[in-house]
């Protein structure tokens, strides 16, 4: 960001307020078109790719319904926490691995070692 220092004022120059407002306007005309261009030039490659979206449920295998957090591991697996459990999406099928139904997974971290670091609250 840059600072430009503007002249003061004074009652012996009165067209010096004129040019003064001329000044931030030219300044705020280059910063619009340089915010433009960079907007337009990083968006732009987005146009091109398809994105593929799937919806998962609990008809296709998902413990519970009220998903509170998902994490991807270093493998590719998605781990998906639940209301009442644990659960590992592999692209294909879910794979429950504890549900209960007074426990919340509300948080997951993967360590360093691949490690899957769970946060649960006991309802």
């Amino acid at each position: 960001m840059r600072f430009i220092k503007y002249p003061k004022v004074s009652k012996s120059h009165p067209n010096l307020k004129k040019t003064e407002i001329l000044l931030v306007i030219q300044e705020a005309i280059k910063n619009m078109i340089a915010l433009f261009l960079c907007l337009s030039t990083s968006i732009e490659p987005l146009y091109g790719q398809e994105i593929d979206i799937q919806k998962l449920t609990v008809k296709d295998g998902l413990s519970n319904g009220y998903v509170t957090c998902i994490l991807q591991d270093k493998e590719g697996f998605m781990w998906i926490g639940t209301k009442d459990g644990l659960n590992r999406y592999d692209g294909y099928e879910f794979k429950s691995l504890f549900t209960e139904s007074n426990f919340t997974v509300s948080a997951m971290v993967e360590g360093n070692e691949g490690n899957l670091w769970l946060h649960m609250m006991d309802l």
